[in-house]
């Protein structure tokens, strides 16, 4: 997945930002992953049950929906919001996934976690190595339900680069846009009513998950589609969470309305390379992006390409070559990476 390169925030364009009532706020333009608004969205804070985004994703990466997982003991008395799983009791991982993010059951995240990572404490490790590989490096989890835990944080940045990561999964995807559900299996069916406010209150909304304790206050990810643009928000510790989501997102559809295509054709170049078994390596972005602007940056827009004029071989395929920077008014607004196309080996002297 193509990580973004961070910069410049909303405010930082003198365009009128969204009074809200939480300190750790996002909000990202899904498509191109580029944060749209900020605040203290790298502070290292707890974030209660939205943990159960990477639970989701672990386990929908390396298990099946039909999968049959047996309720254990831990799982059945853990405490927290649950759905009421007894030890024992057989599920298919589709019901405990729907009863783990519409319902927020800890006692689904419990028995996932054993099922998938064969112990909790294994299954999160999966979740904090999975979060490296996404990017989300101030992220670390020690559960997969979020209850109060020394070292179990993350950022507002790091939770919206986790759920742009999640949704484009198209199951995990469906399950966070369902508001109501009957999920079949061979053991009974179980029925599930989404408590996340935003699906029934905002127009487009399609996710995400809700959360609470008494160290991480109220939290929320929320995720809106409209004319065709999606948007990703999270606050933390708000105050009001719902009231600080419809502002993060309403900011974010009426005033980034424009896109641009960073076409992947228009942008190919190459590099000298020195000692390779090649004089030259071809390089260029990695597929075609959407980036969301404002009127103003859409009429104000500039490129630049950052490159080195030679290399030393050997260069390895998908190795980072440079970057290309796009500007607003002489201020950096984005950046997309440029990496080699191909392998160039090192020549040795015969």
């Amino acid at each position: 997945m193509f990580l973004p390169f961070k910069y410049v925030h909303a405010e930082q364009n003198q365009i009128k930002t969204p009074g809200i009532n939480t300190w750790y706020a996002v909000v990202m333009d899904y498509d191109s992953g580029r944060v749209l608004f900020g605040k203290c969205d790298d502070m290292i804070v707890p974030m209660a049950s939205t943990t159960k985004i990477m639970t989701a994703i672990v386990a929908l990466e390396n298990s099946r929906l039909d999968d049959i997982v047996t309720v254990s003991k831990r799982a059945s008395s853990v405490g927290g919001s649950t759905v009421g799983l007894k030890e024992g009791q057989k599920m298919t991982m589709e019901q405990l996934l729907y009863g783990l993010m519409l319902q927020s059951g800890n006692d689904c995240a419990i028995a996932i976690a054993e099922h998938v990572g064969k112990s909790v404490e294994q299954f999160a490790s999966m979740m904090t190595s999975k979060a490296f590989d996404i990017g989300a490096f101030d992220t670390h989890y020690l559960t997969p339900h979020g209850l109060d835990s020394d070292g179990h944080f993350t950022t507002a940045y790091d939770l919206a680069l986790i759920t742009r990561y999640a949704l484009q999964n198209e199951t995990f995807s469906k399950i966070v846009s369902t508001k109501a559900v009957l999920v079949e299996g061979p053991y009974g069916n179980m029925s599930f009513h989404n408590i996340n406010k935003m699906l029934y209150s905002m127009e487009g909304a399609d996710g995400v998950k809700t959360g609470y304790t008494a160290k991480a206050g109220k939290c929320l990810v929320s995720s809106v589609t409209k004319d065709g643009k999606r948007f990703i928000s999270v606050t933390l510790n708000s105050s009001n969470r719902w009231g600080d989501s419809k502002k993060l997102l309403g900011y974010a559809i009426e005033k980034y309305n424009k896109n641009v295509l960073v076409d992947e054709a228009k942008h190919t170049y190459t590099i000298r390379v020195t000692g390779g078994n090649k004089k030259k390596v071809c390089a260029g972005i990695e597929g075609s992006l959407s980036v969301s602007l404002s009127d103003d940056e859409m009429r104000g827009i500039s490129y630049k390409v950052v490159l080195p004029e030679s290399i030393t071989a050997p260069v390895y395929k998908n190795q980072q070559l440079g970057h290309l920077e796009m500007y607003y008014n002489d201020n950096i607004i984005y950046s997309i990476p440029i990496k080699s196309k191909e392998d160039i080996y090192k020549k040795f002297n015969q």
